[in-house]
């Protein structure tokens, strides 16, 4: 169990860790000769069979930006209060600090009592009690104690034993993160990073990344609870030993180590509560902002109204003025322009939200889906306020379970994933059943036509953009439509030709089955059809959007049985060539000449089934009939 110190300066709070675990945590030359604590201090005890370890935090108001930094991934609250002050003003601060991030187990324990008559200690004791009224340690149990005397330590440490075997282990099975809050090298051994594991299991040997660097490390060796160990995770305090091209100076405290690289981010959804007696938070104040051991200053837009109001919570978006890596369910604080005192705190929602655009009801009931405090049950409110479906591929980078994970909740709730985009399995299959009609219907309103493309049907479709492709794929794979060249068909659909367009065709066809890989440029089709080539090309056109003929270039028809040839010799020269082939070689495969050959590989181009690398092409896909 890992135990934060809280509370104001001078009221003990390192002395009395130090009679705990035997552990001075003024470690900085700074700290002893001014006699308090101005940096995280960490030590580790065993309470019979649990071992417990104590983030000991500044109580200066001068340094909470470090006390905040200590309190991000705690299991336990001890706040302190000296019997002489009582209850102070960074008291206070600290405690909403600790209710603001939910950390709701904990102990308050009365130092000092031996310098106080019993009256004062029961009068501080009614004042804390009305202190934690309404927060998350109301029911704290309330311990006098003296670092003096020893009074009342034997009686706090088995408290502390209590709430650590009632402590129930973090889950191990999410992307292992963990957040920077010390970087040195070491003499013999290199970098060395601190800091506290907020998911996730790591080993000695594992390979993970500097973010938002990116940069990739392997452990060389670790720390668990200050032992050597083979693996550490979520609930720990970890020293990493890192091995890689990275030195101290490269890191620095609200850096991640973790397991899955991740974007950093400059816009964060989120729902905040802003402190009773605070002042409100107004559109686009600008703030501090406070999320593991990241401290960065930042803008506040308001997204339900202009204002939150003291004691109230609403939702708003953090424009950051420095990108940072964040996760979904991420606690955070905010704090003044001025840094001087505490506005109010929340959690994470959308760490890579979207700038605000004017479409907000269904943005707002998107925020409150993600605001279910488990993945599985995320993903059920998603699915059903999600009517178009979401982004899963970004859903699935904030989240810290593994995508497979994920993959099987959005199964078991009913979804399904259309490309990119995950929706409710049968919402899918009605859009591919109305889009199928939307496509039937335009054929009946297009009868010389045999096929549509992509942009015909984004002008007729209520289908999203997100979904049109990959449900034009699954109604191929149905064989619900035929695609060729980019364009869709419906099956055994034959186009009608008006009577001029018939005839011509009937004179065409044959001219253009002589040579069917080499049909003849239409100024010569032209003249041999005894008609302008004006008018020929508009005639032919029809028969192109029949079916009957293909265009690949400005001045020449094909049969489509040619076009099928010729891609299938590109598959053969990409085959000969060990994957890829030059024009020369498609021109000596074919045989129809260097200028044809390249505007023939160019509409393969166009169209997705070839690539071009340079002076090579790549076969893309295989054509789906």
């Amino acid at each position: 169990m890992i135990v934060a110190t809280a509370g104001h300066v001078d009221h003990g709070k390192t002395r009395l860790v130090g009679h705990l675990t035997g552990v001075d945590t003024d470690r900085l030359d700074e700290e002893k000769a001014r006699g308090l604590t101005i940096d995280l201090g960490f030590a580790y005890t065993d309470f019979d069979d649990r071992r417990v370890g104590f983030i000991d935090v500044p109580g200066h108001i001068r340094f909470i930006n470090n006390m905040l930094a200590g309190v991000s991934a705690i299991d336990a609250g001890l706040l302190v209060v000296a019997a002489d002050d009582g209850p102070m003003p960074q008291t206070r601060e600290h405690l909403a600090v600790l209710d603001l991030l939910g950390i709701d187990r904990g102990v308050v324990a009365i130092t000092k009592i031996d310098r106080v008559e019993p009256a004062r200690v029961d009068a501080v004791r009614d004042e804390i009690r009305a202190m934690l009224a309404g927060t998350s340690f109301a029911d704290a149990e309330l311990i006098p104690t003296s670092s003096e005397t020893g009074e009342g330590l034997d009686i706090l440490a088995g408290h502390l034993l209590s709430l650590a075997r009632a402590t129930t282990p973090k889950p191990r099975d999410a992307h292992f993160r963990l957040a920077v809050d010390r970087a040195f090298s070491l003499k013999g051994a290199g970098l060395v990073v601190t800091g506290s594991v907020f998911s996730g299991k790591i080993g000695v040997g594992d390979e993970v990344s500097l973010l938002p660097a990116g940069t990739r490390l392997r452990v060389r060796s670790l720390h668990r609870q200050n032992e050597g160990a083979d693996t550490g995770g979520a609930g720990d305090r970890l020293a990493l030993n890192l091995a890689g091209d990275a030195a101290a100076g490269d890191i620095h405290r609200g850096n991640w180590i973790a397991s899955v690289p991740a974007p950093a981010t400059t816009r964060i959804d989120a729902r905040v509560r802003v402190l009773p007696g605070a002042r409100a938070i107004t559109h686009w104040m600008p703030a501090h902002l406070h999320t593991a051991a990241n401290h960065v200053t930042a803008h506040i837009a308001t997204l339900e109204g202009r204002s939150i109001e003291p004691g109230e919570s609403g939702l708003v978006q953090f424009v950051l003025d420095t990108p940072i890596n964040a996760w979904r369910g991420d606690r955070l604080i905010i704090r003044d322009q001025a840094a001087e005192y505490t506005l109010g705190g929340g959690i994470m929602l959308d760490p890579a939200a979207p700038a605000r655009g004017r479409t907000r009801a269904p943005r707002m009931e998107y925020l409150r889906a993600l605001a279910e405090s488990q993945p599985d049950a995320r993903i059920a409110a998603l699915l059903q306020v999600s009517a178009q479906g979401f982004d899963w591929d970004r859903f699935v980078t904030a989240e810290t379970a593994p995508r497979e994970t994920l993959q099987t909740m959005l199964e078991d709730h009913g979804g399904t994933r259309v490309g990119n985009v995950a929706i409710a399995r049968a919402r899918a299959e009605a859009i591919a059943r109305q889009m199928l009609d939307e496509i039937s219907g335009w054929f009946k309103q297009n009868p010389t036509s045999d096929s549509l493309t992509v942009a015909d049907l984004t002008e007729i479709t209520t289908t999203p953009r997100a979904l049109i492709n990959p449900i034009l794929e699954r109604l191929v794979a149905a064989r619900l439509l035929a695609t060729s060249g980019g364009s869709y068909r419906l099956p055994n659909r034959q186009a009608e030709l008006d009577p001029a367009a018939a005839k011509l065709w009937s004179r065409v066809e044959p001219i253009l089955a002589r040579e069917p890989l080499k049909p003849p440029v239409l100024h010569d089709l032209a003249a041999e059809v005894n008609l302008p080539p004006k008018a020929i090309a508009k005639l032919l056109g029809h028969c192109v959007h029949a079916g009957l003929l293909v265009r690949p270039t400005e001045n020449r028809f094909f049969l489509p049985d040619a076009m099928t040839e010729l891609f299938e010799l590109a598959r053969r020269a990409a085959d000969a060539g060990g994957g890829s082939f030059t024009v020369k070689q498609y021109r000596d495969a074919t045989g129809v000449g260097r200028n044809l050959s390249i505007e023939i590989l160019e509409y393969f181009d166009r169209t997705g089934r070839t690539i071009r690398v340079g002076d090579e092409r790549k076969i893309q896909h295989k054509e789906t009939r």
